[in-house]
């Protein structure tokens, strides 16, 4: 323990040459530049990360300066045939559409990405050349190409990180993960939207012509409905005014034709009367005939006889000398008269018997052809008497047919008037159906092929993320030097007091006042923390802070040098060597509590419920706000608490001075009291 505590005092008070001091002194003011350079000189931006587009989802006001990790890209899918609508096939490789979208930065956010092949991404991942392997299997495209099929496959893309790599990596490999997911989810869910869409588009269409149809189809009906009602009303009319009237008339007409029947069997007799009394005619003028030319024979004879006694008049006439004159002359007048008058007569008659004659000739050869034509029609007779059987029986089956005929009729307009209102009700029906179907159409939207595409895009990303970072988007440098500048400082101060002790022997023996003495120990301790933050300000220009905020970063960058200083003089002062190591204790401590390293989402709540008792998260919430070009509304907040925590380390100072003045008193025995009174 003796060695231990030599040893820990020779830490202190070991001898050191003026030109190792000045040495030291100057590492111990450059240490926070050379922390803070390096840490800031380290990060990597490689060139295009500027160019690096976010996710699709998200939009940013910011440009991207995000780094990117190298990555590879493994493609073993395997071509598919694929039939377009003309039912052409060819080959397709949909897994094109991930690699393009990984190696032209629009998936996989935060990568930089090769496409290579299996071996030498393996090889990649190990030596730490590649951060993260995507793999893209084989059937990837069988897949892809089942979705909207009746038996959709879900692919398996693999991703594949080096499990020694660092936190940071391990989280964006498995951000990549899903970013790859969406990605991919994203182009199937667009691809079936959109055919969703073409397919309701065509269904529309149909609906619209169905529903056309189905009016056509309704008017057709109506139409026909009409139709019957019109087939009904000329179906009833046939049946009174037609049918009826028929049914009727075949019946008189049946029993007509069965009483014509009935007399014309009564025909040959009467046919045969009419040859014979012909034939009586006919014999008849023969004998009229004879008689006739008897009677013409004997009116010539008549005629001569006259003749003969006009001959004898004449010559009685002439030798009757007896008479007078007067009377002879009279009387041979009147019979020459009388004789002329009997030879007309005579003359007449047998003129007109010759004519008769004639008549009679005529008359006998009408007889001759009546008496033909009788013959004749007695012998039709008969064929005429079975034909009208014949036909009374047709007109008695007419007769009952008419009658069947007659009430199929009526039954048949019964029915065609019942089919009228049927068929008025269906086209009513079909009407409705029109109309909804109509409906139907009309309630599917009509999309236009960009419709169809923007309606994909908002259903496979129905919410975009704006992300707007206030003031600016800072680089990752300034980033980074936010947060290391404050680190720097601390160990600066650290370095500041591995030199200078908090105060000296003969200050505290002075007679000055202990704040003082705190004050002037200080005072040398608090230029070199100055001029510290004064040489780490070129960090500031270096990281491109906005100069309108370089003047105050760099105040800011003071007041936290100046503080620390305070407070490792009060450490160490009050603490000694374990002030020092308190302080490397509550740098750990304040960088948990700072969410530096882990965001503070995964944080103990145990160090994030203290940062806001802790100077050094103090100094990087204010310089943060100065560096990322947010709002400065935590800067006055932060500079109050580093303020008091500088006021804590003059207070641990002061402290800690009095102590040892309290320590370094000499008391002095009492004297006698003699020598008191002669002193």
């Amino acid at each position: 323990m003796t060695s231990l505590n030599s040893l820990v005092r020779r830490g202190d008070t070991a001898p050191v040459s003026p030109l190792g001091r000045r040495i030291a002194i100057g590492l111990a003011v450059i240490t926070p530049l050379l922390i803070a350079g390096v840490a800031v000189s380290a990060f990597q931006n490689p060139a295009g990360a500027d160019a690096a587009s976010g996710d699709s989802s998200t939009t940013s006001t910011a440009p991207s300066t995000a780094p990117l990790l190298p990555a590879a890209v493994v493609n073993l899918d395997q071509y598919v045939d694929v039939t377009a609508d003309d039912g052409t096939t060819s080959k397709a490789v949909f897994s094109k559409l991930l690699t393009t979208d990984l190696t032209d930065g629009t998936s996989g956010n935060g990568f930089s990405w090769t496409l290579t092949d299996a071996k030498t991404a393996s090889d990649g991942l190990a030596s730490g050349e590649f951060s993260a392997v995507v793999t893209i299997p084989s059937d990837f495209s069988s897949s892809f190409q089942s979705v909207g099929t009746a038996n959709p496959v879900q692919s398996t893309l693999q991703v594949q990180t080096n499990a020694g790599s660092s936190y940071a990596t391990q989280q964006l490999a498995n951000a990549l993960t899903a970013d790859l997911q969406a990605s991919v989810s994203r182009q199937i869910t667009s691809g079936f939207v959109t055919k969703s869409l073409s397919a309701f588009e065509t269904v529309r269409t149909s609906l619209g012509d169905a529903a056309g149809g189905a009016s056509t189809i309704a008017g057709y009906i109506d139409q026909s409905g009409t139709g019957a009602d019109d087939l009904g009303a000329g179906l009833t009319k046939a049946v009174d005014e037609g049918a009826v009237p028929l049914t009727t008339g075949a019946q008189g007409l049946a029993t007509g034709l069965g009483a014509l029947s009935t007399g014309a069997a009564a025909l040959p007799v009467a046919a045969d009367g009419f040859a014979k009394a012909s034939s009586d005619i006919s014999g008849g003028i023969t004998l009229l005939k004879s008689v006739l030319a008897d009677e013409t024979a004997a009116s010539y004879a008549i005629d001569e006889r006259q003749k003969a006694l006009e001959s004898d008049i004449a010559a009685l006439s002439a030798d009757v000398p007896t008479l007078t004159p007067e009377q002879i002359q009279s009387r041979l007048a009147q019979l020459q008269d009388t004789a002329a008058g009997i030879r007309v007569s005579s003359f007449t008659v047998t003129l007109g018997l010759g004519v008769d004659a004639l008549g009679v000739t005529a008359l006998e050869q009408y007889s001759n052809g009546l008496s033909a034509a009788q013959a004749e029609f007695a012998a039709k007779v008969p064929e005429l008497s079975s034909n009208i059987t014949l036909a009374a029986t047709g007109a008695n089956g007419l007769a009952t047919g008419m009658a069947s005929l007659t009430d199929g009729l009526r039954k048949a307009a019964t029915g065609a008037s019942d089919l009228g209102g049927g068929l008025h009700k269906l086209a009513g029906a079909q009407t409705t159906l029109a109309t909804n179907l109509q409906k139907g159409a009309d309630g599917i939207p009509a999309y236009s092929p960009e419709q169809q595409t923007q309606l994909a895009t908002v259903v496979t990303e129905p919410i975009l993320t704006a992300q707007t970072v206030v003031g600016g988007s800072p680089s990752p440098a300034a980033a980074i030097a936010a947060v290391v500048i404050p680190l720097a400082l601390w160990l600066g101060a650290f370095a500041v007091y591995l030199l200078l002790v908090p105060f000296t022997r003969r200050a505290l023996d002075s007679t000055a006042s202990t704040l003082r003495v705190v004050v002037t120990a200080l005072a040398p301790a608090a230029l070199l923390g100055l001029v510290q933050a004064a040489v780490v300000s070129v960090v500031l220009f270096a990281v491109g802070v906005d100069p309108a905020r370089l003047a105050a970063g760099i105040l800011f960058s003071l007041l936290m040098s100046l503080v620390f200083v305070t407070l490792h003089q009060g450490l160490i002062a009050l603490l000694g060597q374990a002030g020092r190591v308190l302080s490397i204790a509550l740098l750990a401590v304040q960088i948990a509590a700072a969410a530096v390293i882990l965001p503070s989402g995964v944080t103990s709540s145990l160090y994030t419920g203290l940062a806001g008792l802790l100077p050094l998260t103090n100094a990087i919430t204010g310089l943060q706000a100065l560096l990322t070009g947010g709002s400065t509304d935590a800067l006055p907040s932060s500079a109050a608490a580093l303020a008091v925590f500088g006021l804590i380390g003059l207070a641990l100072a002061l402290v800690a001075a009095s102590r040892k003045r309290s320590r370094d008193v000499v008391v002095l025995p009492a004297l006698p009291a003699g020598r008191a009174a002669t002193a």
